[in-house]
């Protein structure tokens, strides 16, 4: 994991990884709901 952040509203965390990809997670049922690919620069 490179860095987190929490929304503006606190439901939801996202990490950014070395693979160039970001996790969406849902922090009420701490789950990843979504997961973006190969994002082209440092995330």
């Amino acid at each position: 994991m490179r860095a987190i952040a929490f929304s503006s509203g606190g439901q939801f965390l996202v990490s950014s990884s070395e693979d160039s990809t970001l996790k969406i997670w849902d922090v009420m049922i701490r789950e990843c709901v979504k997961t973006l690919h190969r994002h082209p620069g440092l995330v």
